[in-house]
């Protein structure tokens, strides 16, 4: 199973650093990231102040080039 499928309280705090970390240089509303399990995986949700919307990404497993497991964000 990867990790990004994984609806643990550890698993949704290591996403919602990753996404804080990843997404530093956007305009966020409040500076709240919302993060959500829903059918069986992870998702991020934030107010952008640029586009004036709510923004959903998918939340992934990826490796980086150090061979740590990460996670990444695709919008959706």
């Amino acid at each position: 199973m990867l990790k990004s499928e994984t609806n643990t309280q550890e698993v949704m705090n290591e996403v919602l650093e990753q996404a804080q970390e990843y997404f530093k240089d956007y305009s966020i509303y409040n500076n709240f990231i919302s993060v959500i399990w829903d059918h069986g995986h992870w998702w991020i949700q934030f107010d952008d102040n640029n586009e004036e919307k709510l923004i959903t990404f998918d939340v992934v497993d990826i490796e980086d080039t150090h061979g740590d497991n990460k996670f990444g964000f695709e919008e959706v």
